[in-house]
């Protein structure tokens, strides 16, 4: 089971920084999981919410601001009330993938409805040399996958690159929703791992589905996800995650 990052080591550093992902990538975990959003100026930027209160020092909807405008928010001070991230921005998508070619499989989230997303995430692939052809299975590292729960965004996106892997996001785990990445060309069914037991995995496994996860917060989840099955588990603290998996292996194997 690969332990995927969830917006880096967002346990440990704030979300969807430079520093959460480079500690989730020297921590040993390959695979990391980001959200992106465009602004009024139509950049891609890395950010979970629709707006920049939560995970910034400003106020107002991510899409109302400039590139450059984002740039001078502080993205760091917020974490745990700490000073010592104050130096972290919202990073542009383009600076990820230039800064972290070749060395992870990036999951990509599309939280929001535009329709120009998928074209400019076109344009940076072409741009940044993402993705490399031999290596577009989803999980594979170096990569890229989209994500989302927005299924027009997915069907819209894989319309505009078919070479990519993707992944539909639910809330609940069911056969319809398998149903429809079958029908859709969809390889990744990503349900909350709360929603999932080993009879709903098997049955995605079944019709040749990759199984991911998402919402792990405990051991026992972790735990959980490993006996089901589960090929893709998103965590916190993908550390913990991680080494808790290697000693799950340890005992299948022995």
């Amino acid at each position: 089971m690969k332990v995927i990052a969830h917006r880096g080591f967002s346990e440990q550093r704030p979300e969807n920084t430079f520093t959460s992902f480079d500690y989730a990538l020297s921590s040993g975990v390959n695979s990391i999981e980001l959200d992106v959003r465009l602004t009024a100026d139509q950049v891609l930027v890395v950010i979970h919410d629709d707006t920049v209160d939560r995970t910034t020092d400003g106020s107002g909807r991510v899409k109302d601001f400039t590139f450059n405008e984002l740039k001078s928010l502080d993205a760091g001070s917020w974490f745990k009330n700490e000073a010592g991230y104050k130096d972290q921005i919202i990073p542009s998508f383009e600076e990820v993938l230039l800064r972290y070619h070749n060395k992870a499989h990036i999951y990509i989230e599309i939280k929001s409805e535009e329709i120009t997303i998928a074209p400019k995430l076109k344009d940076l692939f072409q741009e940044t040399g993402w993705p490399d052809q031999n290596q577009v299975e989803l999980g594979a590292v170096p990569g890229l996958s989209i994500l989302s729960f927005n299924l027009d965004q997915l069907i819209t996106t894989k319309e505009i690159l078919p070479e990519l892997e993707y992944g539909y996001l639910r809330f609940e785990a069911n056969e319809k929703d398998m149903e429809t990445c079958i029908d859709r060309g969809f390889s990744g069914f990503f349900p909350y791992i709360g929603s999932l037991n080993s009879d709903m995995v098997g049955k995605a496994h079944q019709r040749g589905l990759y199984v991911g996860a998402w919402g792990a917060q405990t051991d026992s989840d972790i735990e959980k996800a490993f006996h089901m099955g589960v090929q893709g588990l998103t965590v916190d603290n993908p550390v913990r995650a991680l080494s808790l998996v290697k000693l799950l292996q340890s005992q299948v194997e022995n």
